[in-house]
């Protein structure tokens, strides 16, 4: 396995034999990146390699791999050494480590109980999935199909301790340069707060609120599309903030989002379409520290719909509303004033100079 992979080392503290099963099971295996090992990577208790019994009535021999209560683990560090290196994913030997377990191809592979965990750096929870429940078969196209994507596939999970993710559909395993993977995905009650780590880094800080999704994802070596049905985000408070010191760095992130629009737009195979978009009782701020009179406008109580939102110009125009039950004003400094048209409302903020303006 260590000859086949590149950048991370595996170690297992036991193998056993089983020969009236044909059957093998590494014990305590770990994998680590060698750039930074500790901690590991990866940590799998228990991964059994034994015969595909019944692709044998296929008269087919092959291999099922279980891997049970399986924990993946990467740090902040970690994330950015491996975006850092230039090696393709395909290029570091993943499967080609895995296939060394056992003479046999695999054709089902299963995960039971695995755990995925993201530690950010500050004083932020990890970002988990639980309860991780794979299976894909046929990958080895025992049974012939009449499609593209002929191995089955089922994952769940548990999203953040509260949230639910399940993808059904299908892939195929053997396709060149890569793998394709065509599947409805649904996301229930995913709290929106856990990605504090990473939205802070954007000026952004996100408290409350629930996303739910569901739609069809294609990625293949020929096509790539996701098609969301339905995005629904109930309760969050969103605060963008504005400063001096981080000017520059949000005018650089600004130009690669309109860099990486312009590369998928109206791209022929590059389709991205939702439907439908609900944000319901919301409350948006910004907050700009930049401007010579400094400043805040909230929007409270906010309801947004969106409808056909897509890549491709043929498909039509974005259409959409924008409700706020109420909304805000702020600035402070000592000649700041609200606009007379403005409903002036008694100061709640200090220092003595701040003047608020609100309405409905």
């Amino acid at each position: 396995m260590n000859q086949r992979i590149t950048g991370y080392s595996v170690r297992i503290r036991a193998v056993r034999f089983q020969p009236m099963g044909f059957s093998l099971d590494l014990l305590d295996m770990t994998v680590a990146q060698d750039r930074y090992p500790d901690p590991p990577v990866l940590r799998v208790p228990r991964l059994r390699a034994s015969v595909d019994w019944g692709a044998l009535l296929d008269r087919r021999l092959v291999a099922d791999f279980l891997v049970q209560h399986p924990t993946a683990y990467v740090n902040l560090t970690q994330a950015r050494a491996e975006l850092r290196d230039k090696t393709a994913l395909r290029a570091r030997g993943w499967q080609e480590a895995l296939e060394a377990i056992y003479p046999l191809k695999i054709n089902v592979f299963r995960v039971q109980g695995g755990e995925v965990i993201y530690v950010d750096r500050g004083p932020f929870r990890p970002l988990r999935l639980s309860h991780v429940q794979l299976h894909a078969d046929n990958i080895r196209n025992v049974r012939s199909l009449d499609h593209a994507y002929r191995s089955p596939n089922h994952l769940e999970a548990v999203v953040f301790d509260s949230g639910k993710v399940v993808l059904d559909g299908n892939a195929n395993f053997l396709a060149e340069p890569h793998p394709g993977l065509r599947a409805s995905v649904s996301l229930e009650g995913v709290a929106l707060d856990c990605f504090k780590p990473i939205t802070e880094r954007y000026n952004v800080a996100v408290r409350g609120g629930v996303l739910s999704s569901s739609g069809d994802v294609e990625y293949g070596p020929t096509a790539r599309t996701v098609h969301l049905h339905a995005v629904s985000i109930r309760g969050v408070d969103l605060e963008y903030v504005h400063k001096p010191e981080t000017a520059a760095a949000e005018k650089q992130t600004a130009e690669q989002i309109r860099e990486a629009a312009k590369q998928v737009a109206n791209h022929p195979d590059v389709r991205l379409r939702v439907d439908n978009v609900n944000i319901l009782r919301s409350t948006f701020t910004f907050r700009n520290h930049a401007a010579n009179m400094p400043y805040r406008v909230t929007l409270a109580d906010v309801q947004i719909r969106l409808a056909n939102g897509t890549n491709q110009r043929a498909e039509g125009k974005v259409r959409g509303d924008m409700r706020a039950n109420s909304w805000a004003a702020a600035m402070w400094g000592p000649t700041s004033r609200c606009r007379p048209t403005q409903k002036k409302v008694p100061d709640t903020f200090s220092p003595a100079s701040h003047r608020i303006c609100g309405g409905t």
